[in-house]
């Protein structure tokens, strides 16, 4: 009887499951999405720097095809609100293949504070998944956008004593701080910023004639790290930091400043020792 009662079990069970995958199921699939292939990236790079009086910046977006009109819903995501708007769509027109729109910002922008806008293309118009799109860009792409003053001032040659070599370099100034400034997204050295003092006028001074350079207080504690091509082999990433352990200072009749530097890795410090930049 129990042998009779298992047997009729199993094969309620084997009918269930028949019955479940049966062909009279209403199974349907649902749209594909993109299917043209359409794929549309964002090419301006990631680091936004507005001038004072500015009140937008703009982007431009690429797509891969450069037929047909198409109307490309975009989205902004940031964290702090009314900071940003953009238009809705980007609309390329037939043989447009890249289009740039404007982000306006708002007048209640902070001067020097840092801000973070995300800007998304609707996943219906790209190719998120795909390992090699041929194009360089991106979907969805994270801006960093400042608000600032800083202006080139001078331009010459930076030599760090870590490499001794000479490399092209922009020093800015902010009439709002009076700050100089030595940016990496523009110098291609690191960022690091000083103030000038008045000619020293001092006959028992050592460096009577020169200008005396102070540090700010946050790269004196905190530096300023290094591109991946100047770390140690052994001790990885390097980070400059302004020292005071020799006077740094600006020297008028030669046109070039002396920085006193210190080098320190997360093992410890090397030491410190003159960086200079010669003006042209």
């Amino acid at each position: 009887m129990k042998k009779l009662y298992y047997l009729m079990m199993v094969l309620g069970i084997i009918s269930v499951a028949f019955t479940a995958c049966g062909d009279d199921d209403d199974i349907s699939v649902g749209p594909k999405t993109n299917s043209d292939s359409i794929n549309v990236v964002i090419t301006t790079g990631h680091e936004i720097v507005m001038p004072s009086t500015a009140t937008s910046f703009e982007i431009t977006l690429q797509r891969n095809k450069n037929t047909g009109d198409i109307s490309v819903p975009i989205s902004l995501r940031t964290g702090t609100r009314d900071i940003f708007t953009a238009p809705a769509t980007v609309n390329f027109t037939n043989g447009e293949l890249t289009k740039t729109i404007t982000i306006n910002v708002s007048e209640d922008i902070k001067m020097f504070n840092d801000y973070y806008v995300e800007v998304v293309v609707d996943e219906n118009y790209t190719l998120q998944y795909a390992k090699n799109t041929g194009m360089t860009g991106s979907s969805r792409a994270m801006f960093t956008v400042v608000k600032e003053d800083y202006k080139v001032v001078k331009k010459g040659k930076y030599t760090s004593a870590w490499t001794e070599e000479p490399e092209d370099a922009e020093l800015e100034y902010s009439e709002i701080l009076g700050n100089y400034r030595f940016n990496k997204q523009t110098s291609g050295v690191f960022t690091y910023t000083f103030t000038m003092g008045d000619v020293i006028s001092d006959e028992n001074d050592p460096l009577k004639g020169m200008q005396p350079i102070t540090f700010s207080d946050d790269f004196i504690k905190n530096g300023s790290v290094t591109s991946d091509d100047w770390a140690h082999p052994t001790y990885g990433t390097l980070t400059i930091k302004g020292c005071n352990e020799q006077p740094s200072f600006y020297d008028p009749t030669e046109k070039v400043y002396y920085f006193d530097i210190k080098f320190t890795v997360a093992a410890g410090s090397f030491g410190d020792y003159y960086d200079t930049f010669e003006e042209e």
